[in-house]
């Protein structure tokens, strides 16, 4: 019975449903927001050649034909500085600082752009000392070189084919994915929140004497607990559906769970060890810093 009108109290009232119109609301904006981060169709680039040599220009004429990017003087996504010494060092096979690489936008897919462009330079680099040294055994020129290799395909084939297969470029792509991280702390804050407001509620039950009354009428301590428990969870659930029904990223809900149990528990410790209500609010929230902090580390480091 007290299971029952306590399940009734809690999660049949109108902040329950500002929770939940308040998560889905977020989780949508959130959802067309990670969408404008994806990687994009196109990308405008702006190149400085500091080098000025012909390999330099070579270079800058190869960024341009990839799909996608377009070389521009105005505002870019992204700005490549073509250092002073390119053809030199590169000829050498030092490709250590060739190219500056400088984001100007939040725009995801960067990092694939830079992986397609060092790939792409270490094809070259291959392949004109492969020429060197056919040449120190044949005496044979870059023309009818290039035309040896364009009938073996060997030109199109270093290395590059890799690169362009998407599974495989995707896995090597290191932009950060934002997205999780303001999910995760959306996620973490509003259900801390719900275990510090659950827990301080059992605190009131306790210190108006309502918990000794539901002892004598035959009501365990532990029962009541659990209750706070299941009610609390229930409306963490109730915030992280909209989510899942946005497919955000499983690892989010794992630390969002996670965090949201252990912080329970010792709030539920805490409402043990404190009798002011104030002084259980202050340091529950201290701790919620803590576990907002923890949040984001666990979800940058795994």
């Amino acid at each position: 019975m007290y299971t029952g009108i306590k399940l009734k109290n809690e999660l049949i009232n109108k902040w329950v449903f500002i929770l939940i119109i308040v998560s889905f609301t977020f989780s949508f904006a959130l959802n067309i927001f990670g969408k404008s981060l994806e990687t994009p169709t196109s990308f405008k680039v702006n190149i400085v050649d500091e080098d000025g040599s012909k390999l330099s220009y070579k270079t800058v004429e190869s960024i341009g034909e990839f799909n996608g990017v377009e070389i521009t003087d105005k505002e870019a996504d992204i700005k490549y500085i073509i250092k002073k010494g390119f053809e030199e060092n590169f000829v050498k096979g030092e490709f250590n600082g060739l190219i500056e690489v400088k984001k100007t936008s939040f725009k995801q897919g960067v990092s694939l752009l830079n992986d397609r462009i060092a790939t792409k330079l270490v094809s070259d680099y291959i392949y004109l000392n492969l020429y060197d040294r056919i040449r120190l055994e044949k005496n044979i020129s870059f023309d009818d070189y290039e035309k040896s290799l364009a009938k073996t395909k060997l030109a199109n084939e270093i290395l590059f084919i890799s690169v362009n297969n998407r599974e495989i470029a995707d896995g090597i792509s290191s932009d950060i994915n934002f997205s999780s991280y303001i999910a995760l702390f959306f996620l973490l804050l509003v259900s801390i929140n719900i275990s510090i407001n659950q827990v301080v509620k059992f605190n009131r039950i306790r210190n108006k004497g309502i918990l000794a009354r539901l002892k004598l009428s035959g009501v365990k301590e532990i029962a009541v607990v659990l209750n706070e428990i299941f009610i609390a969870s229930l409306k963490c659930t109730f915030v992280i559906l909209p989510f899942i029904l946005f497919k955000t990223d499983v690892k989010v809900f794992v630390i969002a769970i996670l965090l949201f149990y252990m912080n329970l528990t010792i709030n539920l410790i805490l409402e043990k060890a404190t009798k002011s209500e104030e002084a259980l609010i202050f340091v529950a929230r201290s701790v919620m810093i803590i576990f907002l902090a923890l949040g984001m580390f666990i979800n940058f480091y795994f």
